[in-house]
């Protein structure tokens, strides 16, 4: 009798544990399975390495990091940054690999990026070197003018053959041009220009800047599936405001100060 019944219970127990296994296993798929909220894995954003705005070598990887660490904080969305060279941050956000970066429309148009929300405004313009003051545009003519390789600005300057343009790596070489007499000035946004100046300390081999463009904006640039999506709009809508109040403006000025 005890024969028989073992013989009845053991099938009962290994269907049980079988029971037990496909269970665990369903809910393990399940699990793998649900899409993860933006909280916990983290929007990428993909920053232009330049300095002092996205850069592996400055403290938080740049200014950049800072106003988007504040708007972390008023959303509740973890951002996860990479610092990376012009092209490829585009490039990335664009295949989708990262949601969005920041940076100037023109800049970002012909990588078909969805513009979002103003992040900050800048003045863009020219430094130029000691003794060449400029009060307009044609000033320019006939000088050689150190830009960041793709950089437009959306004026007459991008396009007048007068004016001859020197293509650089970065920001950082329009100014070392400039320093070393192998250019006439810089373009680029006056704040970050200045901020170079100050590094090498080399303010007495500059004139005063000229501004072309006043106010230009620096915006979320988004890839364009993330742009549709709720997480987008949160983000935008917080940073709008960020921006509207002055908060943004504020702590840029605050950091560029301290750095």
């Amino acid at each position: 009798m005890a024969r028989q019944l073992a013989m009845f219970c053991c099938p009962l127990v290994v269907l049980r544990k079988a029971w037990i296994s496909a269970i665990i296993f369903l809910n393990t798929c399940l699990i793998a399975a649900s899409p993860a909220s933006a909280e916990q894995v983290g929007i990428k954003v993909c920053l232009l390495d330049i300095p002092p705005w996205g850069s592996s070598a400055l403290p938080d990887h740049g200014i950049l990091v800072d106003v988007l660490n504040e708007l972390s904080g008023i959303t509740g969305v973890r951002f996860e940054y990479h610092v990376l060279p012009f092209k490829r941050a585009l490039d990335f956000v664009k295949n989708g690999y990262c949601q969005f970066t920041v940076s100037i429309d023109d800049v970002a148009r012909p990588y078909d990026l969805i513009r979002g929300a103003t992040v900050i405004k800048l003045d863009f313009g020219v430094m130029p070197r000691r003794g060449l003051e400029l009060t307009n545009v044609n000033d320019l003519k006939g000088h050689k003018i150190a830009r960041v390789r793709g950089l437009t600005i959306g004026t007459s300057f991008d396009s007048d053959p007068q004016i001859v343009k020197i293509d650089a790596y970065g920001a950082e070489e329009t100014i070392t041009m400039t320093e070393h007499g192998r250019a006439d000035g810089a373009l680029g946004s006056i704040p970050t220009m200045s901020w170079w100046v100050r590094q090498h300390h080399t303010a007495d081999l500059f004139d005063r800047p000229f501004v072309l463009v006043k106010d230009m904006g620096l915006y979320l640039e988004m890839n364009s599936d993330f742009a549709t999506s709720d997480t987008a709009r949160q983000i935008g809508g917080a940073m709008e405001e960020m921006e509207s109040s002055g908060k943004a403006q504020e702590l840029v000025k605050r950091l560029l100060l301290d750095w």
